[in-house]
């Protein structure tokens, strides 16, 4: 069912997804809960799972070693999990395409840096999830989401 290859080169080091990444099903629903608000699973198809590995040039990572020393934010590094988590995604979508699903549940995702002296640094990122098939389920109610941006009210004391 897996058919994630890890590809690693130590000469070329950009950023290469599977041969012309195809973009992930768009009518694919992912959670990282156990459930979608509104519909109800009819089918768990089984576990998903997309890995992608990638690295920068040697150039990047020197300089990104020289920003680490007076510190902040080490953007190419930020870029390059960013790129790896979105195509570990795409590559679960398209698991779950294979077998049907029209949802992932319990989307998870585990990272790790692998460093080699000569070449580089590289990011790897694993998603897993659960394919499932969704229906709409009409006697669902639909939870709103708390805005967890906005800071609670201060209660006001008596006597103050």
């Amino acid at each position: 069912m897996h058919r994630n290859i890890l590809l690693r080169c130590a000469v070329k080091k950009t950023p290469t997804a599977a041969p012309a990444a195809a973009p992930a099903p768009s009518r694919i629903m992912t959670t990282t809960r156990d459930y979608i608000d509104g519909t109800m699973v009819v089918k768990e198809l089984g576990v998903v799972v997309g890995n992608s590995v990638l690295s920068r040039n040697v150039g990047l990572d020197v300089l990104s070693r020289m920003k680490a020393l007076v510190g902040g934010e080490l953007y190419p590094y930020t870029k390059l999990l960013e790129d790896a988590a979105e195509e570990a995604t795409r590559r679960v979508m398209n698991e779950a395409s294979i077998v049907n699903a029209n949802g992932v549940l319990r989307l998870r995702y585990q990272t790790s840096a692998l460093t080699d002296p000569i070449a580089g640094t590289f990011i790897a990122v694993m998603a897993t999830g659960t394919a499932v098939e969704l229906q709409d389920d009409p006697k669902a109610t639909i939870t709103p989401l708390k805005d967890f941006m906005t800071p609670p009210k201060k209660k006001k004391s008596i006597g103050a």
